[in-house]
């Protein structure tokens, strides 16, 4: 079965941590989506924890990262 709502699917460019062949796969359960993908964002950056082993650089840095994930919801929600 597919999900019938809008998504909001964010990622980061240097997210080493996601298993991207998984979420390309799964992408075929949402009827409606929109991917946006934050160019120099890691995975650890989508939280306050620091650094995750095995991640990217992040390059813009947590709390641009996270600026710029409220900003895309915001849009989303509006």
């Amino acid at each position: 079965t597919s999900i019938e709502q809008d998504s909001l699917l964010i990622t980061g460019s240097n997210d080493l941590i996601m298993n991207r062949e998984n979420f390309d796969k799964n992408l075929s359960l949402l009827s409606k989506y929109r991917h946006i993908e934050i160019e120099g964002a890691n995975h650890s950056g989508f939280g306050f924890y620091g650094h995750q082993n095995g991640d990217g650089t992040n390059l813009i840095g947590t709390v641009n990262q996270q600026n710029k994930v409220i900003e895309l919801i915001l849009d989303f929600i509006n």
